[in-house]
């Protein structure tokens, strides 16, 4: 959006009760759109807020099934709006989705099949993690045709595809605060419906002064679902390897299956049966390979999964060198699996280039997290 559409929409974001500090602008700089402090602003400053009440409305009215999430409900509603166009009186808000023109350009739900081809060489399971992100758009896409076929499928597309990337979780689209770019390190949390005016808000972590860029986070995410949702990757940011969605875990010897029910008591989990063999991954939250090392929480769930032996089992203690073995086999299969050394920047698209920074990223920090673990070993 450029900065005269930008002032467009912000008329009418004030208009619905948008809240935004008078010392905040928008500028580009270096060609990318941000906004910035005019002066200074201290902690615990409401930057922005955008009111519950101006939301688009879910029907309340519509045959949902009983199964239909709040997502798949705003999607409907959002695309119901955008299919009226500025006649909508929700217009501020749908002025910042991005377009099918620019969603095209750059999101990996329009990658053709050689493009794809290209990531599965360059690493296999990011290439999985693509096919099940555009795998859930279709499944929405193609349900949502069902229940309201009268809706224009590029549209439904567009909605979807602008909530992963622009939506916050359990309200959707907020006007304006979508303009404040992503940083893990200076980013200001987003709060959801808070005080008692029920708005989605930013606040001031910390203090600014008069040309700082002010920063939202998206939250800790793995830097393959970053780079796939957002459509964008930097790999001057801080990033994170999520070992829950990365890791598929399989059960078929007794000791094993042990190891998972143990598991499974300490951790949220999700679980396949094949004929006796169990496949399980892990989904809480901050089991992380950092910049340098583990987080606290993965080495705590590697301990708690890597049983060698009936006694380690029945201890609930695995020995140190089951711990090496485990950490060092799974840093070595994701190595193992990144391709990207294989490959020059002029051998990729310029569309796939955000990937291939990625995975040169990647493997840094699976290096640095190696280099970590062999410290370990040398510790008496």
């Amino acid at each position: 959006m450029n900065n005269k559409k930008f002032k467009e929409q912000l008329v009418l974001a004030k208009k619905q009760g948008l809240e935004l500090d008078t010392r905040i602008e928008r500028r580009t700089v270096n060609g990318l759109p941000g906004m910035f402090a005019t002066e200074h602003i201290p902690t615990n400053t409401l930057i922005a807020g955008y009111p519950y009440k101006s939301q688009i409305p879910l029907l309340t009215d519509f045959p949902y099934p009983d199964t239909a999430s709040f997502t798949f409900k705003y999607i409907h509603a959002a695309a119901l709006e955008l299919t009226k166009g500025p006649a909508s009186k929700h217009y501020d808000i749908l002025m910042s989705l991005e377009t099918m023109i620019e969603l095209k350009d750059h999101c990996c739900y329009f990658y053709t099949d050689k493009d794809l081809q290209l990531i599965r060489k360059l690493n296999p399971i990011l290439a999985r993690n693509i096919d099940e992100a555009n795998h859930k758009v279709k499944i929405r896409v193609d349900a949502l045709k069902k229940l309201a076929p009268k809706l224009d499928e590029n549209i439904i597309i567009r909605v979807i595809l602008n909530i992963f990337s622009r939506a916050y979780g359990g309200f959707g689209f907020a006007a304006v605060l979508d303009a404040f770019n992503h940083s893990d390190e200076k980013g200001n949390l987003v709060n959801g419906l808070s005080g008692e005016k029920e708005y989605i808000s930013i606040e001031a972590a910390q203090s600014y002064e008069r040309g700082d860029q002010i920063f939202i986070s998206y939250d800790t995410k793995d830097m393959y679902a970053h780079a796939i949702s957002y459509n964008y990757f930097d790999p001057t940011g801080m990033h994170f390897i999520d070992y829950g969605a990365r890791m598929i875990q399989t059960a078929a010897s007794p000791i094993e299956k042990r190891t998972f029910q143990h598991t499974a008591k300490l951790y949220k989990v999700t679980v396949k049966e094949f004929g006796g063999v169990v496949q399980y991954s892990v989904k809480d939250q901050q089991l992380f390979m950092l910049e340098t090392q583990p987080s606290e929480k993965l080495i705590d769930f590697i301990r708690n999964n890597c049983f060698q032996s009936e006694q380690e089992l029945s201890s609930g203690k695995c020995t140190e060198l089951s711990f090496e073995n485990r950490l060092g086999k799974v840093i070595d299969e994701m190595l193992a699996a990144n391709h990207v050394d294989e490959y020059k920047p002029s051998d990729v698209p310029k569309k796939l280039h955000r990937f291939y920074h990625l995975l040169h990223k990647e493997k840094q920090m699976l290096l640095a997290n190696k280099e970590w673990l062999e410290g370990q070993k040398c510790k008496p």
